[in-house]
């Protein structure tokens, strides 16, 4: 039989299009079952004891969430399968890890980890918007300085100084081991606009403190790295360097000698934030890596631990609470404030978060006042640091600091310290949360909004709470995750008092609408 080059054109398409198509059709169908059935696992339920539905108290009105929310609880949960498929589908392919494996060595040539990560010379990584800030130019410099000036303002009326503290980020104290040109460069790498910045805000009488020439003395003098190597944030010994230098730029402004702290050697062993965003083929690769901290402990009293009636607030992100925040990794109780507060000799108070070093402290603390805690009570001086990536990424949203005192809104649940209430809630909204390996950090804790409260206490039932909740544990989304409006859930609820100390630094992601700032918030946790 002989085949005509037509016949034979449309086998080969009709082969081509089969092997093509069959791969993505199978996984979508597995990937699509093993997300269903997943979700109805872990769709949490209520104890028999907690009623759902008060016959007396529930009309029809208010238990029926109507046509138009249905449609919109409908569609938000068909766009959330469809995103969540996709994501697993890329996760879970067969394919990937031996594309990967192919490509690996090619990657690892080009320098390329991932989306986020660069890969540099002798096991050096770096986080690409830190690379991506020194050659940006269109950075919010105006935003930014028009934002300090207003924060400064804001203090100024209420007789408190300030202290801006842009903290360098690694490739501008170590670019040589990302670009053999600045091996041997003995001055920090930095873009042409930030000479520039500096000098707006000196000339609008903002006070400045410059982490790089206190680094680049360290490197220049001990011929060591002030940054580790898998992972974005400074060394401890970079870190103590800038403490000590800050501490005698501010001393004449606080009152020294109080506390005395003493210091204890710890070894940490850890990998890096910017490995363990990598693909596990590829972060097997890089070893931990081992530093020696010096924790803070007060004599008699145990760790070091911030003193809200201190005159000194500091307020940073994750360059603050590296070596202070257990969560990262890498030890406690040693961290940026810790190090201040030794080589001040006096306590401080401390308003720290992973990332958004621009705008989290201050929403923090706008959030504090709003519910008539007054944090700047007291104080003398408050120190902002942040990474200064934020200068080209960060928000600079200006944000009016203004002490609320009138009563606050008693439809909001919070349970005392020390107490855990079971209730079941209506899922009103939840704040944005990242993909899994698109930041550099493991750890997530996202806002939840809960109406229609119910209870085994009828004195709780119908009100709402702003409920704190683990979103990314270890680079993997919870089950709350995928709490979407229109979703009744069971939680136990806690105090945030209760577990602050712990959690408090976590990378979190607070609710988008203002009317929720006034809410004192929860922890929770899904039961199952």
């Amino acid at each position: 039989m002989i085949v005509s080059p037509r016949q034979c054109a449309l086998v080969l398409i009709t082969f081509f299009l089969l092997s093509a198509g069959m791969v993505p059709v199978v996984q979508l169908v597995l990937d699509a079952h093993r997300v269903s059935s997943q979700q109805g696992n872990q769709m949490a339920h209520c104890p028999d004891w907690i009623s759902l539905i008060d016959p007396i108290n529930d009309s029809p009105a208010q238990s029926d969430p109507g046509l138009f929310r249905q449609i919109g609880n409908w569609s938000e949960r068909i766009l959330e399968q469809i995103h969540h498929i996709e994501h697993s589908l890329e996760e879970r392919s067969f394919l990937r890890p031996i594309m990967l494996h192919l490509l690996l060595p090619l990657y690892h040539r080009l320098g390329l980890g991932g989306e986020n990560v660069l890969i540099g010379r002798n096991g050096w990584l770096y986080y690409r918007p830190d690379v991506a800030y020194l050659t940006d130019r269109s950075s919010n410099l105006a935003e930014s300085i028009e934002t300090i000036v207003d924060f400064h303002r804001q203090l100024a009326a209420r007789g408190i100084s300030l202290v801006v503290a842009p903290t360098p980020v690694k490739p501008s104290i170590e670019p040589g081991f990302l670009w053999n040109r600045y091996v041997s460069r003995n001055q920090p790498l930095l873009p042409p606009v930030y000479a520039d910045w500096l000098q707006a805000l000196r000339n609008r009488d903002i006070r400045i403190f410059d982490a790089h020439p206190v680094l680049m003395k360290l490197k220049n003098r001990t011929h060591e790295s002030g940054y580790l190597k898998t992972d974005t944030h400074w060394t401890p010994r970079a870190m103590e360097a800038v403490a000590s230098a800050l501490a005698d730029e501010i001393r004449p402004d606080s009152d020294t000698g109080a506390l005395g702290p003493d210091r204890q050697e710890h070894t940490i062993s850890a990998r890096g934030d910017i490995a363990v965003m990598l693909n596990p083929g590829v972060a097997s690769t890089f070893p931990p890596e081992t530093v020696s901290i010096n924790a803070v402990t007060i004599p008699g009293q145990g760790p070091w631990r911030e003193s809200p009636s201190a005159d000194i607030l500091l307020m940073g992100d994750s360059f603050s609470n590296i070596y202070s925040l257990e969560a990262m990794g890498w030890g406690g109780s040693a961290g940026f404030a810790e190090q201040l507060s030794y080589y001040l000799k006096q306590p401080l108070d401390r308003i720290v978060q992973n990332d958004a070093g621009a705008i989290a402290g201050r929403r923090m603390l706008r959030q504090e006042l709003a519910r008539g805690k007054d944090r700047l009570a007291e104080k003398k001086l408050v120190i902002w640091q942040f990474a200064v990536r934020e200068l080209a990424f960060g928000d600079w949203q200006p944000i009016e600091l203004k002490l609320d005192e009138s009563e606050t809104d008693r439809s909001f649940i919070v349970p005392e310290p020390g107490e855990v209430w079971t209730v079941s809630g209506i899922v009103e909204s939840v704040s944005s949360i990242p993909l899994p390996g698109s930041v550099p950090y493991s750890d997530h804790i996202a806002s939840v909004h809960l109406s229609d409260i119910r209870s085994g206490n009828p004195s709780l039932n119908y009100g709402q709470a702003l409920v704190y909740i683990h979103s990314m544990k270890n680079n993997q989304w919870t089950s709350a995750a995928r709490l979407r409006p229109g979703d009744r859930v069971c939680m136990q609820l806690r105090s945030w008092s209760d577990v602050a100390d712990q959690l408090g630094g976590i990378n979190r992601s607070e609710p988008e609408q203002d009317d929720l700032l006034l809410a004192e918030p929860c922890w929770g946790e899904l039961i199952f």
